[in-house]
């Protein structure tokens, strides 16, 4: 008798502390870091009433997609002695607390089936010489469980399993932080756009911190996340950023297509960075209205770097590429000596433009070279030399016709 007695005391004892436990675990916060890859970090903090001695704490829900070995569990002064995990989304300690007290009580864990991504919008002005951009964050929550409210961070780092007890532990440093603010800059400083007249400026829902070539955006405020939900969560707003049009050609790449392309520059005094993903382009038609104009992938871009985005063929302007001579030659023998090449190759090309629009374009012309080489004619004789190209800057008049030749010899 006195045993059964004993057993169903201390069994009502672990009920009362597990009743108890939940009971106290009112205040609670919750963290999410979301990386690439349908990968969560976790980070749960609850306020819990221990006993000394033995206790018994009970920790519900957590996500379906749970990784156990990751379970990472600490409260001060006590020493965790079993973990069990219950299915669907319980995970029960059994605790030996050294004192009676009130404890913050701190689980960490990795877990799938939380996925994001970012995108933006761009909308291009008619004359195209100022954008907005808008940052997005596409969350989708396939956990078995609702978050809420819960702090998030959106990462594009992609760990490995390996990395992550680091990831957990330590706190992330940053080379660079993009603070709550509304951040301006005064139209003297471009340099690249001088005709801007605006007044550049971010608003932003986030902290923003770049390490290594990878971006994290913390959430400024709390947020529900609602199991099986998908939802957008406004990132930041880019105002009034200078840009214009280009056109380029590059013959060897591209074939005979003269490109439209938008590029823009985040200033540095901006200090912000963009990274990858997908934009959608809007643009106005000469009506005024609204026009979708495409689906983009977007690079990284840091802060001062510049970026370009293809608009597809740029309508009314033509081009072309004629190879118009070509031989093969015998080099001399200092010529051999020098290349260690016995033969060498001269060729001829004429790159012909068409303008069929109302107004006059520049065109960038790309001409790719290989090994060693040299022009030999050129016409117009301007044009910048790098390693491997030859870049011409061209206009060409409202319905006119602009021409470039020249004569290489390559070894």
């Amino acid at each position: 008798m006195n045993a059964k007695l004993i057993k169903i005391i201390i069994f009502s004892c672990l009920i009362l502390t597990s009743l108890s436990l939940s009971a106290s675990a009112l205040s609670e916060v919750t963290k999410l870091t979301i990386f690439p890859q349908n990968l969560a970090l976790v980070e749960q903090t609850k306020t819990v009433s221990l006993e000394k001695g033995i206790n018994q704490i009970i920790f519900s829900p957590v996500s379906e997609g749970i990784i156990l070995d990751s379970v990472y569990s600490c409260a001060e002064g006590c020493q965790f002695l079993e973990e069990e995990f219950i299915s669907p989304s319980t995970i029960s300690w059994k605790v030996k607390s050294e004192k009676d007290a009130e404890v913050p009580f701190k689980v960490l864990y990795l877990t799938r089936g939380i996925e994001w991504e970012i995108n933006y919008q761009i909308e291009l002005g008619r004359e195209t010489k100022f954008i907005n951009l808008v940052g997005w964050a596409k969350v989708e929550n396939k956990s078995g469980v609702s978050w809420g409210p819960v702090q998030i961070t959106f990462s594009t780092r992609n760990p490995s399993l390996e990395e992550q007890g680091e990831l957990s532990l330590k706190k992330e440093s940053s080379s660079l932080e993009v603070s709550s603010s509304t951040v301006r800059i005064s139209p003297g400083i471009t340099t690249v756009f001088p005709e801007s007249e605006k007044t550049a400026s971010i608003t932003s829902n986030v902290t923003t911190r770049w390490r290594e070539g990878k971006t994290s955006y913390l959430l400024l405020t709390p947020t529900n996340l609602d199991k099986g939900q998908e939802k957008r969560i406004w990132l930041f707003s880019l105002q009034d950023i200078p840009a214009k049009k280009v056109y380029n050609f590059d013959g060897e790449k591209y074939g005979d297509e003269v490109r439209e392309e938008v590029t823009f520059k985040i200033e540095d005094e901006l200090n912000f960075i963009l990274s990858s993903g997908w934009v959608y382009l809007y643009g106005t038609n000469s009506e005024n209205k609204k026009i979708y104009l495409g689906k983009k992938k977007l690079p990284q871009v840091l802060p001062g770097q510049m970026c370009s985005i293809y608009l597809g063929p740029a309508k009314g302007i033509l081009g072309e590429r004629v190879q118009t001579f070509f031989q093969e030659i015998q080099l001399q023998p200092a010529e051999e000596e020098l290349y260690n090449k016995s033969i060498a190759r001269e060729y001829s090309y004429r790159l012909i433009f068409y303008n069929y629009r109302s107004s006059p374009v520049k065109i960038k012309v790309i001409e790719h070279f290989y090994n060693q080489w040299e022009i030999l004619e050129s016409n117009p004789p301007d044009y910048i030399k790098t390693d491997d190209t030859v870049i011409y800057q061209i206009e060409v008049v409202s319905q006119g016709k602009r021409e470039i030749q020249y004569k290489a010899r390559m070894m």
